[in-house]
């Protein structure tokens, strides 16, 4: 199966808050801290929970990649699914889904 050729690990959610408590950026981090992208609607008028739902989804782009390789190697490998544990697809759809 072929590798991922992106930013490796674990991709992270970052909302910085203004001095007024809302949120004013969206970044998602590498786990080393470095950026690897800051979401947002591109239009000049914010729209935080749909830049915050699209950042959720991005993050989990790593673990949802992962989750459906790890499926198809399983498929390839025993020609059917029955034996698969679901608790991956399960863990990285609920992280691009969280609240």
């Amino acid at each position: 199966m072929e590798k991922f050729k992106g930013t490796p690990g674990k991709w992270i959610l970052e909302a910085i808050k203004d001095s007024d408590g809302e949120i004013s950026e969206i970044y998602i981090l590498q786990e080393t801290g470095g950026c690897i992208i800051c979401v947002n609607n591109g239009d000049d008028v914010y729209d935080i929970p749909t830049d915050l739902a699209n950042a959720k989804l991005i993050a989990a782009a790593p673990d949802l990649l992962e989750a459906c390789q790890q499926l198809m190697e399983c498929y390839e490998s025993k020609g059917q699914l029955l034996s698969f544990d679901v608790d991956i697809i399960r863990q990285a759809i609920n992280k691009a889904l969280q609240p």
